[in-house]
This record gives C-alpha cells, sequence and structure tokens, in this order.
C-alpha cells in the first residue's frame, strides 16, 4: 500500500476527473519508494523473505519489521514461528540451520510529515510532467526557487520535512 492514497493526490493537485488515474498511481509509487529511500525504511506494507542462519540473532533486511509470517528450512519443511523471537527489527532463535524468515515490514501508521512530504513530491513531479513552469517574470514555486543538492525530484520543502538539514545551513 503507497504512502499517500489516490484521493489524496488528487486533492493535492486539484485534479477531479479519473481520466489520469493509472498514470497518478505509478507518480503515487514513485513518491513513496522516494520517501522510503531517503528515509531508510520501509514504509509501505509488504512482505519480505530473508534466507538467514541460526542459531544465534540476525537483523532483518528491511525495517520496521510488523510480524513473521512464515519460517521454512533450506529443504522446504515448515517451522513453527514460536521458536523464533522477535524484538526491535531483529529475530532470535536457538533452531540451528539456514531458515527461510518471511516477515511483513512497514508502518502501520507513517508519521504525518513523511505523508507531507511524498505529496509535495507528488506535485513537483506532475508538474514537471506536464512542463508547467512559469513564464518570464513569473516567481519561481518553492520547489525551483533553489537549488536543490539531493537530487531533482526532492524540493527543498519535502527533505526538510524528512529530516534533511538545509543545504544553507539555517532553517
Amino acid at each position: 500500500m503507497p504512502l499517500i492514497d489516490l484521493e489524496d493526490a488528487k486533492t493535492q493537485l486539484g485534479i477531479t476527473g479519473d481520466s489520469t488515474d493509472s498514470l497518478m498511481q505509478t507518480y503515487i509509487n514513485a513518491a513513496t519508494a522516494v520517501v522510503e529511500r531517503h528515509v531508510d525504511k520501509t514504509i509501505s506494507e509488504t512482505t519480505f523473505t530473508d534466507a538467514v542462519t541460526f542459531p544465534g540473532t540476525v537483523e532483518l533486511a528491511h525495517q520496521p519489521v510488523i510480524q513473521l509470517t512464515s519460517a521454512t528450512s533450506s529443504g522446504g519443511a515448515s517451522i513453527d514461528l514460536s521458536q523464533f523471537t522477535l524484538f526491535d527489527g531483529s529475530v532470535t532463535s536457538s533452531y540451528v540451520g539456514q531458515v527461510n524468515l518471511a516477515y511483513q515490514a512497514g508502518m502501520v501508521s507513517p508519521p504525518a510529515n513523511y505523508e507531507l512530504a511524498a505529496l509535495i513530491i507528488l506535485q513537483h513531479l506532475w508538474q514537471t510532467r506536464r512542463g508547467n513552469m512559469p513564464s518570464s517574470g513569473a516567481a519561481l514555486p518553492d520547489s525551483l526557487a533553489y537549488p536543490n543538492f539531493s537530487g531533482y525530484a526532492i524540493p527543498n520543502k519535502a527533505l526538510e520535512l524528512l529530516g534533511a538539514e538545509s543545504p544553507f545551513g539555517f532553517a
């Protein structure tokens, strides 16, 4: 599930029709991926499978972890999940051997600043798709008024919502 839904995206962009819904969903997914990459966390609830070796404690690759969903041995036999303890994104077990551990990662309730940053990124991407540059003499929008040192797809105000420091040394 993406960070923002189609209705919120349409509201942000001032769109009432449904002729661009399919394309807009691609932009929503892209904005979610940008936020996830920037904060280095899985936001959309997604199922992953990691091949891990026990005994001991193993940190799972995708954080934050919501729950373990299944475990199978390298030979394909199902392993009872009660043999594994999940704590803060790491799994502990006394089981010996390689395990394919399936789990759900993501955020049940993403912070509002992540959602707002995704909306700002979405709007920026949508406007650049349309070639919506101001005419000469018009004021530049915030996302274009200052150089963006972290990449073209992320306006500075979205970066600040995601916890980045101002590239100019002040807020």
